[in-house]
């Protein structure tokens, strides 16, 4: 199926980062103004289980599926739409999962990225009946996507989201009425705090104890101990003033286990898969860690898996370099998860 865009006009809160935040990702002048120039309306593919696919499940061509939204990573500059876009719904669709990528805003401030995550959510439930979508909708994110996927599942229900709605709905939009809420929510080796808190540094616990990139601490000299957040994609999010005149409080809107520490009783977060490996050299594990605690405290549905092992860096995708390790079954891992966490209503992930 072809691309749709997820707004029907100028998306809303389309303010650019800046090139001081550019630079901290190690993007220049010249390739700033590029990118700029190349970055599309935001958007979504979907992947819809083909008829031939159904028949090997034994799924009829009106029984109705679970759909994944799929957030690809990129330090919110760029998206691996491949590896963790399209890699992501050939899985997914084997496993009798409709999916759907979506190419959010990157080199855009809070809340762009958090919008287009609830737009997608919305547009998808719009459009269920003619996919042939059960009632389960999840999310599922992969670094920076990571971030996007846990934020939508966290603060669907934001302030900035209602009053693009209220917009939206008084122009006759439809897709504005549906909610934006997902069913599920898996991360892969997520970004989670955009605090400054430096990473427990004990032996054993993490080889990469200092940062080796400028996107690692900002103005912070490389060297430095490294802290839970990657500055980086965080300074996109929020500009310039992380770490100085910027208000804690600014981090915490944006900060996974933040806000899953703020949900009401009333308005639980849907449950939760996450994996990390420990020698991630990019994003530390222990944002995985923080974020399934606060989770946890909370009384909330949550499955968390920290790889450990050689060569098990950031960015691994669905790992299929890894067969035969723990790692490499990740992906069984959580769709045994989902059969058995993600029945918001009665049924399981796999046939319904």
């Amino acid at each position: 199926m072809p691309p749709l865009r997820l707004w029907p006009d100028d998306p809303p809160a389309d303010v650019y980062f800046d090139s001081v935040s550019a630079s901290i990702n190690n993007v220049g002048p010249r390739d700033y103004a590029r990118r700029k120039r190349q970055l599309k309306d935001p958007q979504l593919t979907p992947f819809l289980v083909p008829q031939p696919m159904r028949a090997r499940l034994g799924l009829g061509p009106d029984v109705e599926l679970p759909l994944v939204l799929v957030f690809p990573g990129g330090g919110y500059v760029s998206l691996t739409v491949q590896a963790e876009g399209r890699r992501a719904c050939n899985w997914l669709n084997l496993a009798g999962v409709h999916c759907v990528v979506v190419e959010y805003r990157t080199m855009r401030r809070h809340p762009a990225p958090l919008l287009d995550a609830r737009r997608a959510v919305q547009l998808v439930r719009l459009h269920a009946a003619a996919w042939r979508v059960a009632p389960r909708i999840g999310v599922l994110g992969f670094s920076a996507g990571g971030h996007v996927a846990g934020h939508v599942s966290l603060a669907w229900d934001a302030a900035e989201g209602g009053e693009v709605d209220k917009l939206l709905s008084a122009k006759g939009d439809r897709a504005a009425a549906f909610s934006a809420r997902p069913d599920a929510a898996i991360l892969a080796y997520p970004l989670v705090s955009a605090h400054n808190d430096t990473v427990d540094c004990a032996v054993g616990r993490h080889p990469f104890c200092k940062c080796s990139t400028y996107a690692c601490v900002g103005e912070a000299a490389r060297g430095q101990p490294r802290p839970l957040r990657h500055h980086g994609s965080f300074a996109v999010l929020l500009g310039p003033d992380l770490g100085k005149s910027l208000p804690r409080t600014a981090e915490d809107d944006v900060s996974l286990d933040d806000l899953a520490l703020r949900r009401p009783a009333s308005s639980p977060p849907p449950p939760f898969f996450l994996w990390h490996t420990e020698s991630d050299d990019i994003v530390p594990f222990q944002n995985t860690e923080r974020l399934a605690a606060a989770l946890r405290s909370r009384g909330g549905a949550v499955e968390a898996h920290i790889f450990r092992g050689a060569g098990l860096k950031h960015g691994l995708g669905l790992a299929m370099k890894f067969t035969g390790r723990d790692i490499g079954n990740w992906t069984g891992l959580c769709e045994a998860w989902a059969g058995a966490n993600w029945q918001p209503h009665g049924r399981a992930w796999s046939r319904g």
